[in-house]
C-alpha cells in the first residue's frame, strides 16, 4: 500500500512469542493522521502537498475540504464521495478526528451517529465556511454568531453536518446557580459512552482558564449532572484541570490526567484510570499520549494510533488499547507490588506478553522487537533520554524477588490462555 511500510518484528530472546498482527505492529511514521477501518485506511501525510489518501490512493478532488476540517477545532462532520465509497469523518471539540467507509446511515457505528457540536464551534465553522463561499451576507452571519457564550449542545446529522437536535441547554440549567456562568464557554466534549458526554465549561484567554467546571450530559433524557467530586487547586479551592485520552472497548473505563499547576497535594496530580461516574479507581503511569487516529475493527474503536519513537529516534506509530487490568498491572510491576487475583484472570494474550517484557522493561532492558522498544518508550520510566543511552542487554541478575514471582503468575497465566 502507498505510504504505509511496516516493520518486520523480529521475536528475539525476551520478546515473548505472540502472534503478530496490528495491534503489535509499529507503523513507520510519516502521517500527521491515521485511521483504519478494517481493511481500510485513511490517512494524511506531513509536508506533503496531496496530503489525504485512501487505501494508498491521493483524494485529490477533496484535498481543501479535509485540509480544512483535520486544522479546525470544532465538532464537524464530512461526508466526501470518491466513486461508490463514501468517507465520513468526525472533528470533535478538542480537535481530534474519527472516521469510517460507510455508505448506509444505518451501518454507522453509534458513536458516529453521535455526532455533536456547539454554538460556537458550529457558527466558526459552517456559518464562517458559507459566508467565504458568498451563500450568506456578512449581516446573516453577524445575527448567527452573535452569541459564542451559549452553553448548548447539539446533534448534528453525520451526513449533512447540519444540526438536528437540542441535547442539553446548560444556560437553562445553571446561568443562575453557577457565579459568572454566563462568561464561560464550553471547551471540550468528550464522549464517555453511546449515551453520555462530558462537557468542560470555563473562561479561558491569554492561554489560560477559569471558572472550570465539568457536566456529565445524558443525550437520551438531556439531562445533566454536575460532577462536584472531581479534584480541587488547593490555593484557590477551583476545580483542578483533568484531561481525558482514551477509553477501554467497552467505554468503561477511561485514562486521565489531572494537571498539576496551582496543586500542592501529589495525590491529586498526573495520570489516573477512572469509572463511568469519573471517580478515581487507580493510579496510572505517566507518559506520552499524543492520539493521531483511531483504528476500527467491525464499527468499533479497536485502539487508538500513539505517536512514539525507537532509540535511534526514528519515528513510529504504535497501535494502543486502553486495558484496565494491564494499567493497574503495570503500575503495581513497576511499584514492586504483587499483581492483584482480579487482574490476573482477566489478562488475554496481548496483555500477558506486554506484561512479561514489562518485568524487563522496569530494570531498562534493551529489546530487539521494536514493537516492545516503541510500546515502553510511551511511558516517561522508560522513554526518557538518559535511559535511552544506559539500556542493558541482561537485567536477570537486577529482577527482584517481587519482579520473579509476577513471572511466574503471568507465565501460568498464558499458559492457562494456550489451553
Amino acid at each position: 500500500m502507498k505510504h504505509i511500510s511496516l516493520f518486520i518484528l523480529l521475536v528475539l530472546h525476551y520478546s515473548h512469542g505472540q502472534a503478530q498482527n496490528y495491534l503489535t505492529t509499529p507503523i513507520q511514521s510519516s502521517y500527521e493522521k491515521l485511521f483504519r477501518v478494517d481493511k481500510h485506511s485513511l490517512y494524511s501525510i506531513l509536508d506533503n502537498k496531496k496530503s489525504i489518501y485512501f487505501d494508498g490512493e491521493a483524494v485529490d478532488s477533496t484535498f481543501s475540504y479535509l485540509e480544512y476540517a483535520f486544522l479546525r477545532e470544532g465538532a464537524l462532520v464530512g461526508n466526501i464521495i470518491k466513486g461508490k465509497r463514501s468517507f465520513i469523518f468526525k472533528l470533535k471539540l478538542e480537535g481530534e478526528i474519527e472516521m469510517v467507509v460507510d455508505t448506509d446511515l444505518s451501518n454507522l457505528p453509534p458513536t458516529f451517529r453521535n455526532t455533536y457540536c456547539v454554538d460556537r464551534i458550529y457558527y466558526d465553522s459552517v456559518e464562517k465556511e458559507k459566508l467565504n463561499k458568498k451563500l450568506i451576507t456578512e449581516e446573516d452571519y453577524a445575527v448567527s454568531s452573535q452569541n459564542p457564550f451559549n452553553k448548548k449542545l447539539y446533534r448534528l446529522n453525520p451526513y449533512t453536518g447540519l444540526k438536528e437536535k437540542l441535547i442539553c441547554d446548560l444556560d437553562l440549567i445553571y446561568k443562575d446557580s453557577i457565579r459568572l456562568f454566563e462568561l464561560d464557554q464550553i471547551q471540550i466534549l468528550y464522549e464517555l459512552n453511546e449515551d453520555n458526554i462530558l462537557i468542560e465549561t470555563g473562561y479561558c484567554e491569554h492561554g489560560g482558564c477559569e471558572h472550570i467546571n465539568y457536566f456529565i450530559c445524558d443525550t437520551r433524557s438531556g439531562s445533566v449532572k454536575r460532577l462536584h467530586h472531581i479534584y480541587r487547586r488547593e490555593y484557590d479551592n477551583a476545580t483542578n484541570d483533568l484531561i481525558f485520552f482514551y477509553s477501554d472497548n467497552k467505554q468503561k473505563y477511561h485514562l486521565g490526567e489531572y494537571g498539576d499547576y496551582g496543586v500542592r497535594n501529589e495525590e491529586h496530580k498526573g495520570y489516573f484510570i477512572f469509572d463511568g461516574d469519573l471517580k478515581v479507581i487507580s493510579r496510572a503511569l505517566p507518559r506520552y499520549a499524543e492520539n493521531i487516529g483511531f483504528n476500527y475493527v467491525k464499527g468499533k474503536i479497536d485502539s487508538y494510533n500513539i505517536k512514539s519513537r525507537l532509540d535511534d529516534e526514528r519515528k513510529v506509530i504504535v497501535p494502543y488499547k486502553l486495558d484496565f487490568s494491564l494499567e493497574r498491572s503495570m503500575l503495581r510491576i513497576h511499584d514492586d507490588q504483587l499483581m492483584l487475583p482480579e487482574d490476573v484472570r482477566l489478562l488475554d494474550s496481548y496483555a500477558g506478553n506486554i506484561l512479561k517484557n514489562f518485568v524487563y522493561a522496569k530494570h531498562n532492558f534493551k529489546f530487539i522487537d521494536i514493537f516492545y522498544e516503541a510500546y515502553f518508550n510511551l511511558f516517561d520510566f522508560y522513554g526518557n533520554d538518559s535511559k535511552k543511552i544506559s539500556r542493558l542487554t541482561n537485567v536477570d541478575k537486577l529482577l527482584t524477588p517481587m519482579d520473579s514471582k509476577n513471572l511466574e503468575i503471568i507465565n501460568g497465566a498464558l499458559n492457562k490462555g494456550k489451553k
